[in-house]
């Protein structure tokens, strides 16, 4: 990153990387903060449903994520890029967005109310409409692209904070008097009514949304977003199918096992989550304006985000078994083995983050389809073969095999576009470091050590082989802080 550039005009461009480091750990803490109360409400839903009820819960989930994704077609990255390259009109793309996704809303909820009810019966038909309604209202919600545009991720983190916190309280309170999944599908609309109309009404305040050359934007959202929508779409339904598939080919037990490991991976996630939507808008001013400042980016991006996610990937691995009967109860302590596998998931998905920004900047989409498409034809040929004999850890593995297949092709088209080589010393000894704290964790485990005794071994090991192998100097730390490294 470079401290202020001078001839980009957006916030997103100019600002300094001081700010930009900020941003994202202001939005780390704050989706860390939401990352935990999403355990202690995982943990309620699953002891309030049983593993039945919530198989079916975390399956309805899954087809509000693939269905209702539909509402939002991958425009929110589409209207950014055109806003950060086109930075006068920014106002109108995001209108044009908006409006958009309004229209769109409409039809997906409806669809999202068919499938729901079609695979459910009896109360989790009425949960499965509740939940179908939430489209309407995160349509509102694609306002938060005002917030990336202006290097103020943490303000959506913050909203997103707001959002665990009242979901949280329903959930523990409707826990606690014994309501049904009824109770918790209209708990998670009106919380996401009220934090979606509140994010709305404050964007509203931070740029004037217009109508002017509003349809001739919608015509090229349309014409760029539908190929990345279809790309992103397959991408999603491979990534979600999954569930509905163990739902279906092993019972809504196994569903429920498999969805609580998998619940764990979407709440790590936040961290790529929170390093990306600061260093996306930077990457996509810098491919306009200096191709060199991009490749340090994504560079940075690549090391940064192995820094952050594999010493933990190392230590949940060790522990996810006890870990999750510890959080969930004894009925799943089988889910810890799945836990494992999606913990390589996650270490993964860092590349899966930039592959897709890249798509994105490089204007790559139509082909990202046929990644995508091939993605979904593993999953779902691999998941029908592999599930009935093997079950829900089937699914597991068929995930990670399906994220290497796809984010080896996408990332390998993009690096080679912009002509970057990733350079692997740093990546080698951020991962060496990692594997030492999990060695280190795994024989404490071995010794028949508790779960914070093995903690405080992972992290010495952890510390111990930094300290050796310096993965990052406080120069080069302070370096990437100050801008002066990328």
């Amino acid at each position: 990153m470079t401290e202020d550039s001078g001839g980009a005009a957006i916030p997103a461009a100019t600002t300094s990387a001081r700010r930009a480091a900020a941003d994202v750990v202001l939005q780390v803490g704050a989706r860390g903060l939401n990352a935990l109360l999403g355990v202690a409400v995982t943990i309620a839903l699953v002891r309030g449903l049983g593993t039945r009820g919530f198989g079916e819960w975390s399956t309805l989930l899954s087809i509000l994520t693939i269905v209702g994704y539909l509402g939002s077609l991958g425009l929110n990255d589409v209207a950014l890029r055109h806003a950060a390259l086109d930075p006068e009109h920014e106002s109108m793309w995001v209108s044009a967005m908006v409006a958009l996704q309004l229209i769109i809303s409409v039809p997906v909820t409806l669809v999202t109310i068919a499938v729901g009810v079609g695979i459910t019966t009896g109360s989790s038909q009425i949960a499965a409409v509740l939940l179908a309604c939430t489209c309407l209202f995160t349509a509102l919600g694609s306002v938060r692209l005002v917030f990336q545009l202006r290097v103020r991720n943490s303000w959506n983190a913050g909203f997103e904070l707001v959002n665990g916190i009242l979901w949280a309280i329903a959930v523990l309170s409707i826990a606690a008097i014994g309501g049904g999944i009824v109770a918790f599908g209209l708990a998670f609309l009106a919380t996401t009514a009220i934090v979606n109309v509140a994010q709305f009404a404050l964007a509203r305040k931070q740029l004037r949304f217009g109508v002017s050359g509003q349809r001739s934007a919608i015509r090229e959202l349309i014409v760029v977003g539908v190929p990345f929508a279809i790309a992103s779409l397959l991408y999603l339904a491979y990534t979600q199918i999954d569930q509905v598939l163990v739902y279906e080919l092993a019972g809504a037990r196994q569903a429920g096992l498999y969805g609580a490991a998998n619940r764990m991976l979407d709440r790590a996630l936040v961290i790529p989550t929170s390093i990306l939507a600061t260093l996306f808008p930077m990457i996509a001013s810098a491919f306009r304006d200096d191709l060199m400042r991009m490749r340090g980016l994504v560079q940075t991006a690549a090391e940064v985000l192995l820094t952050a996610t594999v010493p933990f990937v190392c230590l949940v691995a060790v522990i996810a078994r006890p870990l999750m009967v510890l959080l969930f109860g004894p009925q799943f302590a089988e889910a810890g083995a799945a836990l494992t596998i999606f913990m390589v998931v996650f270490a993964a998905s860092g590349f899966s983050f930039i592959a897709g920004d890249l798509v994105i900047v490089l204007g790559i989409q139509r082909r990202y389809i046929f990644y995508a498409l091939a993605g979904l034809v593993v999953n779902v040929v691999l998941n029908v073969l592999l599930i009935p004999p093997f079950g829900f850890l089937a699914a597991a593995w068929v995930s990670l095999v399906t994220e290497v297949v796809v984010i080896g092709l996408a990332l390998h088209r993009c690096l080679t576009m912009i002509e970057l080589r990733l350079r692997f010393g740093r990546i080698t000894r951020i991962l060496v470091t990692s594997g030492v704290g999990g060695l280190a964790a795994l024989g404490a485990r071995e010794l028949g050590w508790a779960l914070v005794p093995i903690g405080i071994a992972w992290l010495i090991g952890t510390a111990a082989a930094w300290f050796v192998l310096r993965p990052w100097t406080r120069d080069e730390l302070r370096a990437v802080v100050r801008g002066r490294r990328g």
